[in-house]
């Protein structure tokens, strides 16, 4: 008996084949929604922080607001928080920036240079920069195109407030490829210093205080758990109505870019849905098709005296290995287009619909390590069905009709 069914073995190039490709599309959506979540969360993180401390009332980003004073003692509690990376006090002003006759809106973003402490970064005790870069500025790829500017470009910005129009004019010192940029979200990065005496504020005053976090609490239940920590700590140390603080989570920030990306998850999961009911359905098919096949066979083993269910686990073991193979080289191919597309970015987007001029792919081992586990065990369960075929098989009527 051993001998026999040692011998079955499901050989269909097709059936392998059509599960290779629904294992394929299930592992690269699964790898596109991860490259988008990654790419959009970590463009907003550069421009915004995971998290970050503005005033109740909302962004300082004119001349007419007091800001907040970064030498509170309350950030030097925020950055000693577990899972807190690192502090930036940054200044933002709204601006319109003109070439020739050509002019647009853009918001001038001011961060003081990186150090290695946050009271030593020119948020608490100076802002340390160079004067003689105060007019170089980075400008993103999309502004570049909309004004025809180019690095070493001179441009004129005006800055409105209650006094009038303020006018300065800034060198385009270089250009940035913002992966999240539209045409109202064009960010122009220059010296703090500039926007700060700009507004006339205090050293030690900035818009906004950017809160980075470790890789390792960017799930969204530990940035919640330390923005609660956050909101604790600004609600404890009550710093009177001037500095009166809130957290602000980047989802509120841009709700509408994840809600796009909740939309994305979505797809992804009807997607998957789909891919394994057709590579069950094939499966099926195919192990139906293989047990016609075999009629003589499975008659000659019940009359030997093999029971249904040493029959019917044959056959599984048979298309569990057929369904395993499609398995492995759908994995395979995806991780190959993956690479690929990592790598040289071959599949292009249009930024102006989803923010980003790429697919980007982000392969994420653990989960889909689960969903291959979880759709083989799947399509394994599917094919008892086809096998509940076997108990109806009259070795008698068989083998005489052989």
């Amino acid at each position: 008996l051993a001998v026999i069914s040692g011998g079955f073995r499901m050989k269909s190039r097709a059936v392998v084949v059509s599960t290779a490709v629904s294992f394929f599309i299930i592992i690269t959506a699964l790898a596109v929604a991860s490259g988008f979540r990654t790419q959009i969360r970590g463009a907003l993180a550069d421009v915004c922080g995971d998290l970050r401390v503005v005033p109740a009332g909302g962004l300082a980003a004119d001349a007419s607001s007091p800001g907040i004073d970064s030498s509170l003692p309350v950030f030097d509690s925020i950055a000693a928080l577990p899972g807190v990376r690192e502090l930036r006090g940054v200044i933002y002003r709204g601006g319109v920036v003109r070439s020739g006759e050509d002019m647009h809106g853009v918001l001038f973003r001011g961060v003081p240079p990186k150090s290695d402490s946050w009271e030593s970064d020119g948020c608490g005790s100076g802002s340390g920069a160079d004067p003689g870069a105060d007019t170089l500025v980075t400008i993103p790829s999309k502004l570049a195109s909309l004004l025809s500017l180019s690095e070493g470009d001179k441009v004129v910005t005006y800055f409105p407030s209650d006094e009038g129009l303020s006018v300065r004019k800034f060198t385009v010192g270089g250009i940035y490829d913002g992966l999240v940029t539209s045409d109202d979200l064009l960010v122009v990065h220059c010296p703090a210093a500039v926007l700060r005496r700009l507004s006339g504020w205090e050293e030690t005053s900035v818009s906004a205080v950017e809160i980075v976090l470790e890789d390792g609490s960017l799930t969204e239940d530990r940035m919640e758990d330390v923005a609660g920590r956050i909101d604790e700590l600004l609600y404890l140390r009550n710093c009177g109505s001037r500095e009166d603080l809130r957290c602000e989570r980047l989802r509120q920030t841009y709700s509408t870019l994840f809600d796009w990306l909740v939309l994305i998850d979505s797809n992804v999961s009807f997607i998957l849905v789909l891919m394994i009911i057709v590579a069950a359905f094939n499966l099926i098919t195919g192990l139906l098709v293989y047990l016609f096949q075999n009629m003589k066979n499975i008659g000659l083993l019940k009359s030997l005296g093999m029971s249904n269910g040493h029959i019917c686990r044959i056959f599984l073991l048979s298309a569990g290995r057929t369904a395993f193979l499609g398995m492995v080289l759908g994995n395979l191919t995806a991780l190959a287009f993956c690479l690929l597309q990592d790598s040289t970015s071959l599949l292009k987007l249009n930024p102006d619909n989803y923010f980003i001029s790429f697919v980007p792919v982000n392969v994420d081992v653990p989960a889909v390590l689960l969903v291959d586990a979880g759709a083989l065990l799947i399509i394994i369960l599917s094919l008892l069905l086809p096998c509940r075929f076997i108990a109806r098989v009259q070795p008698s009527v068989i083998l005489r009709a052989e």
